[in-house]
């Protein structure tokens, strides 16, 4: 049993040691992103288009930056004034300023 333990850490080590490079470059990546993003979070996540909330998902895990996602709930649309669907789902400005100033 006791021989068992060496060959497994060993194994463990030779199986690891392949992805030590990527998680480095991948750290060194995110901290790069950290210094450049500073306040700019958003105006990238916006510029990244459709990959939006991937790189929204990324910075708000991995990077100690404020933010929040302000956009209609997993809801059935329907239809209605444009001003009362914009109440209802919180996104007049007013229901915007008041996510910033949480964040602040």
């Amino acid at each position: 049993m006791f021989e068992l333990i060496p060959h497994l850490l060993e194994h463990a080590f030779e199986d690891t040691i392949y992805l030590v490079p990527f998680l480095l470059v991948t750290y060194f990546l995110l901290e790069a992103l950290e210094h450049k993003a500073g306040n700019r979070t958003e105006e990238l996540v916006q510029k990244a288009g459709k990959l939006g909330p991937a790189v929204a998902a990324v910075l708000g895990e991995q990077c100690p930056i404020p933010m929040r996602r302000v956009g209609v709930k997993d809801v059935f649309g329907h239809s209605g004034p444009a001003w009362e669907l914009l109440e209802q789902f919180g996104l007049r400005s007013d229901a915007i300023i008041a996510a910033v100033k949480e964040l602040v």
